[in-house]
C-alpha cells in the first residue's frame, strides 16, 4: 500500500494514522486531542526546578538556551530518531536534545535511522521523562499548516484533502490549476523535445512518484535504490513463478510493472533518447541538439546559428542587456522563432529559456509570459522550466548575501558582498556579538 505524506492525507486519515515504526512509541494523532487538559504541558510548570529537570538538568543533554526559551514561552527545537516517517506527527515521542535522539536511534533502531526535527512551543510538549516529551500540538492546525506549506512548494495536494480546508482551496486554487496544467504539458512532451535539464527534472519527479507507490521513501541514494529495486524484482518474479494465491497475483504483477518502469528510468539516457529520435527522422529542436553537437554533426542536422549580421542593432543590444542581467547566452546565439516572434536561448541557473529579442507579434502573445530580474521585466516563452524558475524565485531560494570581512590597506577593514557559507555565518555572528557591524 502506498505510504502517504501528511499533505496527501484527508483529515480523517490523519487522525487514524500511526507512524510506521517497529517501536510502538507513538500514539494516534487523535489521542493528542484527547490529551487536552489531561496531562500538564511544559508551559504549565512555573518553578525553575521542574522545568530544568524535564530538560535534563544534571545530564549531558541539558542546554541553558532551551531553558531560557521555555521560560520566555518561545519555541524550542525537538528531535526524533526514526527509520520510517518523514515528519514528526502529533502523538510522537521527541527530545529537546539531538544527541539524546541519536543515542535512542543507535540503541533501539540498530543505527538504521534518521533524525527529524521541528519547532515546538512549551504548550505543545507534555513531559514524560527527563529529555522525553510527547509532541501534542493541535492535530488539525498542524495538518493545515503542513498542507499550506505543501501548496506553497508546488506539491500536488489531492482535491479530497483540500475539501477539508476550503479556505486553502480558495486561496491556492489558481496556482494549483496552473501547476496541474504544467504537469500535464510535461507528461505530454516527448523526451527528445526537452532540453537536458528539463528532462532530468521530469525524470526525477517520475521516479519519486513510482518509488513511493511501491513503498520506498524518496531520499534513498540512486545506487542503493537501483540495488533494492533489482532485489525486489527478483523476489516478485520468484513469487509469480512459484505458488501464489490468485487474489494477490494482480497486485504482484502491478508492482513488478512499477519496478521495471523505475529501473528503466534510472538507467535511461537523454542522449540515447535524442539519438533514437534522430534515427527515426523526428524533428528534434535545435535548442536540444545544442547539448549534443556530435549528434547534430553525425546525423547532418547542423544547429541553426543566425549570424550576428542578420540581427538588427536593437536585437543585439537586447542580447547584451540579457548578458548584463546574468543570463548566459550561447556563442554564437541560438535564435528560434516562436510563431513570428524572434527569441534567443539563454540560461539562468540550470533553466534554459527562450527570451524575446524583438517585438512580440499580436498572434503570438499567448505563447509568452513575463519574468522579473532585478527591476527589469523580460518576455519569455512559456514552458515547464519557466514555471519552475518562477516558483523558485517566488519562494526566495537564493543564497543570502552578506558582507564579508576582508583585509584592507594599513590594517583597516572593509566588507564586500558575496555568497554566505556556513563559516561566514559563524564569522558574521561573532562580529555582530562583538559590535563590529
Amino acid at each position: 500500500m502506498k505510504k502517504k505524506d501528511p499533505w496527501e492525507m484527508t483529515k480523517e486519515e490523519l487522525l487514524k494514522f500511526r507512524p510506521p515504526s517497529p517501536l510502538v512509541d507513538s500514539s494516534l494523532p487523535v489521542e493528542a486531542l484527547s490529551l487536552e487538559g489531561g496531562f500538564p504541558r511544559l508551559s504549565e510548570y512555573t518553578d525553575d526546578y521542574s522545568i530544568k529537570a524535564w530538560l535534563g538538568y544534571g545530564t549531558r543533554f541539558y542546554t541553558p538556551s532551551a531553558y531560557i526559551r521555555v521560560k520566555q514561552g518561545k519555541p524550542i527545537k525537538v528531535y526524533r530518531a526514526t527509520d520510517k516517517e518523514n515528519y514528526i506527527f502529533p502523538g510522537a515521542y521527541v527530545s529537546q536534545s539531538r544527541k539524546y535522539a541519536e543515542e535512542h536511534g543507535e540503541a533501539h533502531l540498530k543505527g538504521k535511522y534518521k533524525i527529524l526535527e521541528t519547532e515546538a512551543y512549551p504548550n505543545e510538549l507534555i513531559p514524560v521523562n527527563p529529555n522525553e516529551f510527547y509532541y501534542a500540538p493541535d492535530p488539525i492546525r498542524w495538518h493545515k499548516k503542513i498542507i499550506e506549506q505543501a501548496l506553497k512548494e508546488g506539491k500536488p495536494v489531492p482535491p479530497e484533502v483540500l475539501r477539508d480546508y476550503p479556505d486553502l482551496a480558495e486561496k491556492y486554487g489558481k496556482a494549483v490549476e496552473e501547476r496541474e496544467k504544467t504537469t500535464r504539458e510535461m507528461k505530454e512532451k516527448e523526451p527528445w523535445k526537452m532540453m537536458q535539464e528539463e528532462w532530468v527534472q521530469s525524470k526525477e519527479k517520475e521516479i519519486k512518484q513510482i518509488i513511493k507507490k511501491i513503498g520506498y521513501w524518496e531520499d534513498i541514494p540512486k545506487t542503493e535504490l537501483e540495488a533494492r529495486l533489482q532485489s525486489r524484482r527478483r523476489e516478485l518474479l520468484d513469487a509469480l513463478l512459484g505458488t501464489i494465491r490468485p487474489e494477490i497475483k494482480p497486485k504482484v504483477e502491478k508492482e513488478l510493472e512499477e519496478v521495471d518502469k523505475a529501473l528503466k528510468l534510472l538507467r535511461s539516457s537523454h542522449k540515447e533518447l535524442v539519438e533514437q529520435a534522430l534515427k527515426e527522422g523526428k524533428p528534434v529542436p535545435d535548442e536540444v541538439l545544442k547539448d549534443y553537437p556530435d549528434l547534430a554533426e553525425k546525423y547532418g542536422r547542423a544547429v541553426k546559428e543566425l549570424e550576428k549580421e542578420t540581427l538588427s542593432d536593437r536585437e543585439m543590444r537586447v542580447i547584451e542587456r540579457l548578458k548584463s542581467l546574468g543570463v548566459k547566452i550561447d556563442e554564437p546565439p541560438i535564435i528560434n522563432m516562436v510563431g513570428k516572434t524572434k527569441t534567443v536561448v539563454g540560461k539562468i541557473d540550470n533553466y534554459r529559456l527562450n527570451f524575446v529579442i524583438g517585438d512580440i507579434q499580436k498572434e503570438d502573445m499567448e505563447e509568452f509570459d513575463t519574468l522579473r530580474i532585478d527591476d527589469k521585466v523580460l518576455w519569455v516563452k512559456k514552458s515547464p522550466m519557466l514555471t519552475a524558475l518562477k516558483e523558485k524565485l517566488r519562494r526566495g531560494e537564493k543564497k543570502p548575501k552578506v558582507m564579508k570581512l576582508v583585509p584592507e590597506y594599513r590594517g583597516l577593514k572593509r566588507f564586500e558582498q558575496q555568497d554566505m557559507t556556513l563559516t561566514e555565518k559563524l564569522q558574521l555572528k561573532y562580529l555582530k556579538e562583538h559590535g563590529n557591524l
